[in-house]
């Protein structure tokens, strides 16, 4: 493999920069990407800053500068401060998507969506994962309240159990109006 990279092959796609890889930088590329992901990396970023750190580690594996633990490391610290309430976890070695999995799947549930599409940075999971208890302390909202939370979103409206309780409060009001029997 070579030491130089062309970060030329690349294309954007959804104003996403998608780089045009093979082979070994290819696999180099894909496990970079799904640790960023693991740690609400990309979104966070604008795609430009994003662009310019992947093309920077990517080089510094590739030359061995760098190895995926300083990689880890570094996500490790980020999310530590951005999110205390899961430190624990993380300083176990699991990765915030991991780490933040019951939560996820919380919200997912409720909003009847797959667990893989909530992003880290999603404003109802930055909620449950940075709640503030009465006595200051920041830590995870408990399960319950979570669902509760999703449940007030925009994204819940449209959920089967959403569409079955507005159906049965308007079927209670027309009955209370004497239109239905």
């Amino acid at each position: 493999m070579a030491n130089a990279i062309d970060f030329s092959k690349k294309s954007v796609i959804g104003g996403k920069t998608i780089y045009n890889m093979t082979g070994k930088l290819e696999t180099v590329a894909n496990e970079l990407y799904k640790r960023a992901w693991d740690y609400g990396f990309p979104s966070s970023m604008s795609n430009t800053r994003f662009e310019g750190w992947f093309e920077n580690t990517m080089k510094g594996l590739i030359a061995g500068t760098l190895n995926p633990e300083d990689i880890d490391n570094d996500f490790q610290k980020q999310a530590m401060s951005m999110f205390p309430g899961l430190t624990n976890q993380l300083s176990q070695g699991q990765t915030l998507r991991a780490a933040a999995d019951p939560w996820i799947n919380a919200i997912a549930n409720t909003w009847e969506v797959d667990p893989n599409t909530i992003d880290l940075n999603d404003k109802y999971l930055q909620q449950a994962l940075n709640y503030t208890d009465e006595k200051g302390n920041v830590k995870t909202m408990n399960l319950y309240d979570v669902k509760k939370l999703a449940r007030r979103s925009p994204d819940a409206d449209f959920t089967s159990w959403a569409k079955e309780e507005k159906t049965g409060i308007a079927n209670t009001i027309l009955r209370d109006f004497g239109f239905l029997g």
